[in-house]
């Protein structure tokens, strides 16, 4: 059976929205990061995981506005905000 670029983009997107759910409770405490002052490093894990949303979001509208013209970029566009979590998951949890 194959599945459509319609589906997968729908999929991706899905996920990417899911994901959002624990966000919320990363970005809160990602904050904790200036208990021991401020320091650019904790700007910048601020920044990087608060800026999550806006890039899943770019990508949806722009996967979205490309569907028809350039398919297989809308579905690399729909995946790539979907590395955020994962690349992010990796350096907390090392």
């Amino acid at each position: 059976m194959k599945v459509s670029i319609k589906a997968w983009l729908v999929i991706l997107q899905v996920i990417g929205a899911v994901c959002l759910v624990p966000w919320l409770v990363v970005i809160g405490l990602s904050f904790m990061a200036f208990d021991s002052g401020f320091s650019w490093f904790a700007v910048m894990l601020v920044a990087v995981i608060g800026s999550y949303p806006v890039v899943w979001l770019g990508g949806v509208i722009s996967s979205w506005l490309l569907y028809k013209r350039q398919p297989k970029l809308a579905l690399t566009l729909s995946g790539m905000p979907l590395l955020w979590p994962a690349v992010i998951s990796c350096f907390v949890l090392s």
